[in-house]
């Protein structure tokens, strides 16, 4: 029991130590190299053989992988969030200055987009263009046509003054929501940011690591030897 929990101790050291690194390779130099994934993995593996020594098995082989594999995803992880961290002060800092204008254009484009839940609300169809969605829509050629004309047909009964009205309404209601949800916009920029950064090279590199952990951590390589 001794030996597990020396074991879990010591890849957990070297597996935080690798995961510090990924996170700041992320968020330094906004780099991710595949074969640092190794490194977590052989520093998990090391943190096990400098702890435990000669008493290793495929048990302190198989703690050094498991560690291994959420150093990984705690360095990845990590580094996405003090990105998008630093991506949300930067837009709420853009958008809650003074020089921010949502302008007349802008307004339109939101209005069209009230027009669209409207049609949702009472089962009318919503026939986007190919490849466009609700989420996407940031253009009038982004609509539909024939909802895009009734869109321009309400904006053009407003007068001047009702334009304008809407558009500063559009404007702090923005602003307010990004003031008052900076907590819930990044936790969706950090979980779409996660998913996002994997490649078919994070495989590769971490299964490398998982498998060098366990190697190191099991004391594979003496095990062969004395055979």
């Amino acid at each position: 029991m001794k030996t597990m929990i020396n074991a879990t101790i010591g890849a957990a050291v070297g597996g935080l130590l690798g995961a510090a690194a990924w996170a700041a390779l992320m968020y330094f130099l906004h780099l991710e190299i595949g074969w640092l994934a190794w490194g977590v993995g052989i520093l998990a593996g090391v943190g096990v053989a400098v702890v435990v020594k000669d008493e290793r098995t495929a048990m302190t082989g198989v703690i050094a992988a498991v560690i291994a594999l959420g150093s990984l995803a705690l360095g990845k992880y990590a580094g996405v969030h003090f990105l998008a961290k630093d991506a949300l002060s930067e837009m709420q800092a853009d958008l809650l200055s003074d020089n921010f204008t949502y302008t007349l254009a802008d307004a339109q484009i939101s209005l069209a987009d009230q027009v669209v839940e409207e049609y949702e609300d009472q089962g009318k169809a919503v026939n986007w263009p190919a490849g466009m969605t609700y989420e996407d829509a940031e253009q009038p050629e982004h609509y539909p046509p024939d909802l895009w004309a009734d869109a321009q047909g309400r904006w053009n009964a407003m007068s001047a003054a009702e334009q304008e009205d809407y558009r500063a309404q559009q404007q702090a209601s923005i602003q307010s929501a990004i003031a008052s949800m900076g907590g819930e916009i990044r936790s969706m920029m950090e979980a779409e940011g996660f998913k996002s950064s994997f490649s078919m090279w994070d495989f590769i590199f971490g299964g490398l690591a998982l498998v060098t952990a366990f190697k190191i951590g099991s004391g594979g390589d003496e095990s062969s030897q004395a055979a």
